[in-house]
């Protein structure tokens, strides 16, 4: 992928690259007045952390979603509002990539700034660094501030990388800035015990769960007692399954332009002749 080598490029000129997903839900938990100007606020509060924390900064501005209807911007609409404030250098990916092709730009990037829970987890996944930006819960209305902590500390160990306020970001980012390789290592713990227990429960299925509940070393000599035969079948199903998520993201890529190329104009349109 060019922007992957574009990336890596980047960062070995001893550049920081941070990838960005900001989301509507992210924004009505920081701020009570759904305004143009918070907009701008909540878009440059992100940038300018990442600004006064990093070293010449490099921004991926992500997002994979382009829904959009009254009091409500699409993410795609908040990365391109991030893209025209000349506060960073940035590059905008366009919103149509699917999932493996998010998950392969994020192995490129040092830390990743999102108010989305399943950017987040792809971050996790990849074995990047994320970092939630979401209100602490105090303002009315949606929240997924308990979710994400609960989050945090099944794929970190910790809630230390999520902040409900300016200030915190910017100090988030800087300690996270300051300790990628420790950060990544806690990381990469907590994901191999996670895929750990998914090879686990994939053994179980194959009958053979005495073996899984009596190996006093755990998960390792199981994965070795595994016949070679079963162990390609479990591959054969995660691809299977990487196969029918991008099937997935296809399906939900059309119905974004269906809604917002063909139902969202017809309501409005609607709207409009009943006023």
């Amino acid at each position: 992928m060019q922007l992957k080598t574009k990336l890596e490029d980047i960062k070995r000129e001893g550049r920081t690259v941070i990838g960005i997903g900001l989301c509507q839900h992210a924004f009505n938990s920081l701020f009570t007045d759904n305004t143009r100007e918070n907009l701008r606020r909540y878009v440059e509060d992100v940038l300018r952390a990442c600004k006064d924390t990093c070293n010449d900064p490099h921004i991926v501005l992500l997002s994979n979603d382009t829904r959009e209807w009254d009091g409500h911007i699409s993410d795609f609409e908040f990365a391109r509002e991030a893209s025209t404030t000349g506060l960073l250098d940035c590059t905008l990916v366009d919103p149509s990539i699917t999932y493996p092709e998010m998950t392969d730009i994020l192995r490129s990037v040092d830390i990743v700034i999102t108010g989305r829970m399943h950017l987040a987890i792809a971050a996790f996944k990849s074995r990047s660094i994320p970092i939630m930006y979401t209100g602490d819960g105090s303002r009315p209305g949606y929240n997924a501030i308990d979710k994400c902590r609960g989050m945090f500390t099944l794929c970190y160990g910790s809630v230390d990388n999520v902040a409900s306020r300016p200030d915190s970001l910017r100090e988030t980012i800087r300690k996270v800035n300051q300790n990628r390789e420790s950060v990544l290592r806690i990381i990469n713990e907590h994901m191999d015990i996670l895929e750990d227990t998914k090879i686990k429960r994939a053994g179980e299925l194959f009958g053979i769960k005495e073996i899984l509940c009596t190996s006093p070393t755990g998960v390792p000599d199981v994965v070795r007692i595994l016949n070679d035969e079963n162990i390609a079948y479990i591959k054969q199903l995660h691809r299977r399954i990487d196969d029918l998520q991008r099937r997935v993201d296809d399906l939900s890529q059309q119905l974004n332009n269906v809604q917002r190329y063909t139902i969202y104009p017809l309501i409005k349109k609607l709207r409009s002749k009943k006023e």
